[in-house]
């Protein structure tokens, strides 16, 4: 078996949502399932790539590669030019230099549902993957190669929108980025924008349809049950995390994204504003908990891990047959209590014998 391949299902094997994603992008229309733009160096970056291309085909899940010469060492582009004829795949054709608009043109017309690039992730100055960049809030000193990629990425996503992203992989990380809850690379977006809002300031009707919509549940009738509290919005309401707040302790209730922009790294961008927001707070107090199958389990691990050296012994998880509980900021009196509190919280949704996620 090839390596690229292995190396796939051994990463697999230890993702819990594998059969999921395969549901997820059988539902997408092929022709939409993935812009992939391949940029490599090596021969073995070009074998790595052409057989995952050939195992999505065989998968039914049929990438869209759009080849350029420009991201292709000379000394590949024949081969590259008569293995990508042979496949099928076709080249971009951007006259005048203008590869943004080429591949904007090619988006609009497919609306492809990922665009994927295996120039390889973006490091900082230090050598290290930066797994998500917004490029309205760039905090990073980039290296030399991630400064020369962003000169063509920023064009780009300016035409798509902040409802578009760009995963950065190597050649042979397609899969893993598309098949495991970890991913692989850096996801670059021109930036979602969030705002805090009141809970009694928002609209409850338009809360309520976005909680329905991300988690596909109808939510019990008096949801919201208080208004005490407040909303971390997406501006265009693609997605939202719901504050609940219990006496001088925060409830972290939901998490939720509209599925028709999973995958877009929303989620785990609101995830980063709320740890801003917290490092921001003089008295960040928040607990939360999540089922075992939960997809943020790893992201809600790390932001536990985040805080233990400014709370020493404040910080930890705890668990039982049914969740993961988290806490941030509470002492053990605090934490017993909490811990009470949510085994006993009841479901926000209709079904009755279930707890919320």
């Amino acid at each position: 078996m090839k390596n690229t391949l292995q190396t796939f299902f051994e990463r697999t094997r230890t993702s819990r949502d594998a059969s999921a994603f395969f549901l997820k992008y059988h539902s997408i229309e092929p022709g939409s399932f993935l812009l992939l733009i391949p940029v490599f160096r090596r021969e073995e970056d070009f074998e790595n790539l052409i057989d995952e291309c050939r195992y999505l085909r065989d998968l039914e899940l049929a990438p869209s590669l759009y080849w350029n010469e420009d991201f292709i060492e000379p000394n590949w582009r024949n081969r590259a030019r008569h293995v990508f004829d042979d496949e099928g795949f076709d080249s971009i054709d951007h006259p005048g230099g203008s590869l943004p608009k080429a591949l904007v043109d090619l988006q609009r017309k497919h609306h492809f549902f990922k665009i994927m690039c295996s120039g390889g992730p973006l490091c900082n100055t230090r050598g290290e993957v930066v797994s998500r960049a917004r490029l309205n809030n760039v905090k990073d000193d980039w290296d030399t190669f991630s400064t020369s990629t962003l000169q063509w990425v920023q064009p780009l996503l300016k035409e798509l929108g902040p409802s578009q992203a760009l995963q950065m992989v190597n050649p042979g990380e397609v899969l893993v980025e598309l098949f495991t809850e970890e991913g692989s690379g850096t996801l670059i977006s021109l930036g979602y924008r969030f705002n805090w809002h009141s809970m009694d300031a928002l609209s409850t009707t338009r809360l309520r349809d976005l909680i329905e919509a991300g988690f596909g549940r109808q939510l019990k009738p008096d949801y919201p049950s208080h208004r005490e509290g407040k909303v971390l919005l997406e501006e265009q309401e693609r997605g939202a995390i719901v504050i609940s707040q219990w006496e001088n302790v925060a409830y972290l209730d939901k998490v939720v994204v509209r599925p028709e922009f999973f995958g877009r790294g929303i989620g785990s961008l609101l995830l980063d504003e709320l740890t801003s927001s917290l490092i921001a707070m003089q008295n960040d107090k928040i607990c939360w908990r999540a089922r075992h199958d939960n997809p943020y389990l790893e992201r809600y691990a790390q932001l536990v891990r985040q805080f233990a050296d400014r709370h020493p012994l404040r910080c930890g998880t705890r668990c039982d047959e049914r969740f993961v509980y988290h806490f941030i900021g509470l002492d053990a009196q605090e934490r017993e209590w909490a811990l009470g509190r949510m085994s006993q919280h009841p479901s926000s949704f209709v079904e009755s014998s279930d707890l919320h996620p």
